[in-house]
């Protein structure tokens, strides 16, 4: 960017969408700030991503074409992730608890609740398409380990084991399946 719109220390990308038979590229975003996690709905039509103005926000875009975006939420991390458990919800990095976990936000009432609470590193949450599941990364057993929770019955359950530093998950479209990044000494 020109010397003249940068900011010092605050990220200045922006949100772009790309038509996948033509590439024909449209700017979502055209302002002063940075945006990172951009996350669709299932069905498509509303896009979150978190705005770095210079503090993290929530941004929602409640329209299929995406022009209407607005910041929705004073709470977001620093370095966040963020997906979609169903067409009302966000799984988010929060540090409310003093460790980061995951919150789960609904965009219609801004209410926040935990997803996780531990006294332990969980983050990188992504929900399954039916989102009946949330996979993440966590620390809880003292190494990063990828772990799944099923929120409607409050199961936790441990999928990755062993030496490896395993991080940000993804759940394949039939959740069958995830693949994560897996770190080795």
């Amino acid at each position: 960017a020109p010397a003249a719109l940068r900011t010092e220390g605050v990220n200045q990308a922006q949100l772009r969408q790309v038509e996948v038979d033509t590439g024909e590229i449209r700017d979502v975003t055209k302002d002063l700030a940075g945006y990172r996690s951009a996350s669709l709905t299932r069905d498509g039509i509303q896009l979150a991503a978190v705005k770095v103005e210079p503090k993290a926000v929530l941004w929602l875009s409640k329209t299929s074409d995406f022009a209407s975006g607005q910041s929705i939420s004073a709470e977001a991390e620093e370095h966040p992730t963020l997906d979609w458990l169903d067409n009302q919800h966000v799984v988010l990095n929060s540090n409310r608890s003093g460790f980061p976990n995951l919150l789960l936000y609904d965009v219609e009432t801004q209410e926040r609740s935990p997803l996780t609470n531990e006294p332990h590193v969980e983050e990188n949450g992504s929900a399954s398409r039916t989102g009946e599941t949330v996979v993440f990364s966590s620390n809880r057993d003292g190494q990063f380990h990828i772990w799944k929770f099923e929120p409607k019955v409050n199961r936790y359950q441990q999928l990755t084991f062993g030496q490896t530093f395993d991080e940000q998950p993804t759940v394949s479209p039939d959740g069958k399946w995830v693949v994560y990044t897996a770190w080795t000494s």
